[in-house]
């Protein structure tokens, strides 16, 4: 299925929970079977080590009727629980349910950490457990370990929650 400018996958998610668009999500390799794929919002501690990226949200996915304004800061939205009676994890376009469409080839767009300035063409990693991104150099990952990147940064960021073009890369290499 074609994405924003990159080919997507639709998933399951391994909880109930809401996620803003341009959030990372992980491979969940624990709930995944031959024939259902899960992922999951990154850990707080260390997410650039604990899962392959399976790729970048290109919509909102929430339940109807929730709404929030474009710039809504995502640590509000990412991994909080939807109303009764919607359940968002679990299901998946085969079970009639919504699933999640993640884009993993090409250029996508992606949300900053906030911590210390993103220049273009820095090579970009899961940042926090809201599928932010950030430079290892910003995060203090040390020179030769191995991470699961996103890809490389395509312009400018200084600023918390800004959004920048990425392109994706998803592989598990040293920095």
């Amino acid at each position: 299925m074609p994405g924003l400018n990159g080919l997507t996958q639709t998933y399951r998610l391994s909880t109930n929970i809401r996620l803003a668009k341009y959030a990372v999500l992980l491979k969940d390799p624990t709930d995944t079977t031959q024939t259902k794929w899960f992922a999951k919002i990154p850990p707080s501690s260390t997410p650039w080590l604990t899962a392959a990226v399976a790729g970048v949200v290109i919509g909102n996915y929430y339940e109807p009727n929730y709404f929030s304004a474009e710039d809504t800061d995502p640590s509000t939205i990412t991994g909080t629980t939807p109303t009764s009676p919607y359940v968002l994890g679990g299901t998946g376009v085969q079970d009639n349910g919504p699933g999640v469409t993640v884009q993993y080839t090409g250029t996508a767009r992606v949300q900053v950490n906030g911590s210390g300035t993103v220049l273009d063409g820095d090579l970009l990693v899961v940042a926090d457990q809201y599928g932010r991104v950030n430079n290892p150099v910003n995060l203090g990952i040390t020179s030769g370990t191995l991470v699961y990147q996103v890809g490389y940064a395509k312009g400018k960021a200084t600023a918390i929650n800004q959004v920048i073009w990425v392109d994706l890369i998803l592989i598990k290499a040293a920095v």
